[in-house]
Formats: structure tokens, sequence, C-alpha cells
């Protein structure tokens, strides 16, 4: 009975989805027909008219918020909500902490008191099994949580920017792709830092999943970027240089017939790590200094930024004839968060805090990362974007050591 239930809340969780999928996010969202349409394509606009933007009063903000309205509804008419101290009460009242293992059968008057229960205990009882039962049946705690974030300014703006960050690519504009995948990254990463129930669920990988399907589609975009492309370049012919005679080395940067270097795959490294970067110098310029509660570590890193970019100034104005009047340290504080990023702060990349613990596997605690290991692997894996490992007959045979001339060779 509790899935049909909530069916109304479902029903509008759809609606609010399917909105902004269509691109309809808040009140300023509107279609240009004609945005990408060709010169002789064109619908409305006309030589010297204005350009047509169609509007809606519908839009998924309004929609996340009225589903999470009915999701929250739901929840206390059905009891998948619990007053502040309810749970405790019930748990006193039942004589057990935490879940109990069973439902308790239906029994009489005397079959309780031979028991020694009363209606009151075994009413608690059923009323905790109930209550976990049905949370997890539903997947309540969830669409909850998920509402509650999608409604939120910074999710709606993040939304958006990926969004728009999809129709560039489909206009074959990676440039400007790029960049918005960037700025919706870093402003993604602050949805998941403020709503930590949608970022890992608890029964669902899902919103972990979908973050590193956008970090995959930067990763691609900047694959083909030529400063991507060149330092891939420079990588493989100075791992060349170095590890000549080593034949692991050797297969790892050749084809599967020892041909040529296998840049391709340290292009794709270097796509990653060049895309994690962009996010976090974007988030330390344009997230932490508006963060309400910034951590000591976002503090401190724009705090250096600032400091680097007012040195970089001071030093222009004490070159001779150097613009003093006219330098802005704002222009400099790019290259300075670049710079912190790649020394002292590497580890924003991948975490959200700076790595403390590391289990038994040599991973950190899965909280800490972004995207888990786990998760990376998972995702790779079905997009395909883990490469065959080499057959055994594929590989090319080690070469026999030659003796230098004049030595006998050991037996």
């Amino acid at each position: 009975m509790i899935i049909f239930r909530q069916q109304a809340p479902r029903a509008q969780t759809y609606l609010a989805e399917r909105l902004q999928k269509e691109g309809w996010f808040d009140e300023s969202s509107g279609w240009d027909p004609d945005e990408r349409a060709g010169a002789g394509t064109v619908w409305f606009a006309r030589p010297g008219s204005a350009e047509v933007v169609l509007k809606t009063p519908a839009n998924s903000r309004t929609e996340w918020a009225r589903a999470w309205r009915m999701w929250n509804k739901s929840g206390e008419e059905n009891a998948l909500v619990l007053p502040p101290g309810r749970r405790a009460q019930l748990e006193d009242r039942a004589g057990v902490k935490g879940i109990p293992q069973a439902l308790p059968p239906d029994m009489t008057p005397e079959e309780m008191e031979a028991r020694g229960l009363t209606p009151q205990r075994v009413e608690a009882l059923r009323a905790l099994v109930y209550y976990d039962q049905n949370r997890s049946l539903t997947n309540f705690p969830y669409f909850l949580e998920s509402t509650r974030a999608e409604m939120d300014p910074v999710t709606v703006d993040a939304r958006k920017r990926l969004w728009e960050a999809e129709q560039a690519v489909q206009s074959a504009d990676n440039i400007r792709a790029a960049r918005l995948y960037v700025q919706a990254l870093a402003r993604w990463r602050e949805v998941l830092r403020k709503f930590p129930q949608f970022h890992r669920p608890g029964r669902s990988d899902t919103t972990e999943e979908q973050t590193y399907e956008y970090e995959v589609a930067l990763f691609k975009l900047l694959a083909e970027d030529a400063g991507v492309r060149a330092r891939a370049e420079r990588t493989a012919a100075a791992s060349r240089a170095l590890y000549p005679a080593i034949p692991e080395m050797a297969r790892a940067l050749t084809g599967a017939q020892g041909g040529e270097t296998r840049v391709d795959d340290i292009r794709q490294a270097v796509a990653e790590d060049e895309a994690l970067t962009r996010v976090a110098t974007e988030a330390v310029l344009n997230i932490f200094p508006r963060m309400a509660n910034p951590s000591e570590q976002e503090r401190e890193v724009v705090r250096r930024v600032e400091e680097r970019a007012a040195k970089a100034v001071g030093e222009l104005a004490g070159l001779a004839g150097g613009p003093a009047a006219t330098a802005d340290p704002a222009g400099f504080k790019p290259a300075a968060a670049r710079a912190l990023i790649d020394t002292d702060f590497s580890w924003m990349t991948e975490f959200k805090e700076p790595p403390q613990f590391r289990d038994q596997y040599g991973y950190y605690e899965r909280s800490a990362y972004w995207v888990s290991p786990e998760v990376r692997s998972t995702v790779r894996t079905r997009l395909g974007l883990v490469r065959r490992p080499v057959a055994p007959e594929e590989q090319p045979p080690t070469p026999v050591p030659v003796p230098p001339v004049g030595t006998t060779p050991k037996q």
C-alpha cells in the first residue's frame, strides 16, 4: 500500500525532471528556435527583426519545490518522517536500540502476558519495523533529499550550465562547451558538499556516477585541446628518452605490435589532470570566496591567491615604467590559483578535504572523494573507457640479452 500512496509526489518528480531535461530551469529560461539555424533554415528571424525567444511559465525549479513539499507531506502522513525525538521514544518503549530483528506476530492478550510483553511495547516494535521497511521500500530518503537539493539555486545554476555545455557540444562549439563544463562542475561540487545525502544517499550511486559522467565529458573535450595534445607529446617523448631499455615501460608506451608510441593513453591522462585542475581553480576563484562557511583550507587557499596576486602587482609596479596605477590584482588571480592547485593544494582536484587515512586497499575513506575510485572504475567500464589488456601472443618478444664482446656467457 505504501508504494501506491507515493504516486502523486512521484508523478510531480517526473514532471520536474522532464522540464529540466528540456532546458526549462527557472524564470529566465527561454528557447530561441533559430539559435543553431543556417541562413536558409531560420523559422522566425528576418533581416532587421529582433530574435524570437519563446518563454513558458513552467520551470523545473518551481516544480522541484512543489515535489519537495509533496514528498514531505507524504512522509508526514505515512509516518516516513518522524518528529525530533520520536524514534528515541519508540526505542525506549520497545526496549530495543536500532532496527528490531523481526516483526512481532499477532498475539492475544494472554500470549503477550505469557511472554512478558505489553500492547504498548508490541505497537512500538511494529512502528519501528514498518518505519524502516517502508522508507527502504519506497526509497523515500533519496526522493526527499534529491528534490530538496534540486530546488536549490546553486543546483539550478549548475544544471543550467551543464545543459548549455551539452548544447554547445552538439553545435561543435567545443571551446565554449569546455568552459561551461568547468564552471558547472565547480558549482556541482558545491551542491554535493551542501547536500551530502543527495551525493551519497546510502542505497544508490546515481548522483556519484552522474558526476563522473560529467567529468568524462570534459575529459573528452580537453583530450582534443591543442595545449593538452602538446603536453602529452612532450610527456611521451620524455618517457621514451628516460626508459628506453625497460621492456615493461616500452610495452606501456607502444602499441600491441610494438609500433608507434601510444600517445593517446598519455593524452587521456593529461586531459583528466587538466580538467580536474581547471575545476578546482574555478572553485578557488568563484566558489570559495562567496561560501557562507568555507573550511580552513578553503579560506587559506583564497588568502594565498590574493597574496600572490597582490605581490605580482607590486612587482609589476616596481619595474621601470610599469603600469602601477592600472594594474588589477584580479588579472593575476587565475595564474596564482592554478599554481597553488598544482603544488600545495593538489588534493582539491579529487578530495573534498585533505585526505587522512588509507584503508587496507590503499584507498582513502570514500566520503573524502568527490567521486570514489570504485564508482570511477564502474563508470569507465560501462562507458567502454577501459582498454583491453594486450594478449600474451600479441606482445613483442622479450629480447635475449647479448653478452659483451670478449666475455663468456654464464651456463
